[in-house]
C-alpha cells in the first residue's frame, strides 16, 4: 500500500498541489515508513520541503523564509524526519496525486499498464 501512496504523492508535490483534507482518511496511515522506505525519509522531507518553498515561491536567496519552513515542516527526531504539520501537509500532497490517478487510470491490470499510465499522467502534470 505504501508504493501507491508514495506515487500518489510524487505527483502531488510535482503539481505543488495540495488535496482536501475531508479526503484523508480519519484513521492515520503510518506512523512510520516501511522498511525499504525508511532510509528514504530525508529525501522524502527534502521533497516535501522543495515543494512547499515552490509552491510558495520563496526565493533561494530568503534565507529568513527557507530556515522558517524548514523548522516548520521538519523533526529531525521523528522516524519520517517531520514534524505533525509536515506529515499533515505530505498526506495533502498525497490526496491530491491520488485524485489525479483515481480520475485519470482504470484498476490496470498489470504493473506495466499501471507505469505507462502513470508516466502519462506525469507528463501531463507539468
Amino acid at each position: 500500500m505504501f508504493d501507491v501512496y508514495y506515487c500518489c504523492l510524487l505527483l502531488g508535490l510535482d503539481g505543488e498541489r495540495y488535496g482536501r483534507a475531508e479526503d484523508l482518511e480519519a484513521e492515520e496511515f503510518t506512523k512510520v515508513y516501511p522498511e525499504a522506505y525508511r532510509g528514504q525519509a530525508e529525501i522524502i522531507a527534502g521533497l516535501l520541503v522543495d515543494a512547499e518553498l515552490r509552491r510558495q515561491e520563496i526565493q533561494p536567496e530568503d534565507r529568513d523564509s527557507i530556515e522558517a519552513e524548514m523548522v516548520r515542516l521538519l523533526d529531525l527526531k521523528s522516524s519520517t524526519r517531520l514534524s505533525a504539520e509536515g506529515d499533515r501537509l505530505l498526506n495533502l500532497y498525497a490526496a491530491i496525486g491520488f485524485e489525479k490517478l483515481d480520475g485519470a487510470i482504470p484498476s490496470p491490470d498489470n504493473l506495466e499498464d499501471f507505469l505507462v499510465a502513470y508516466h502519462r499522467i506525469w507528463n501531463a502534470n507539468v
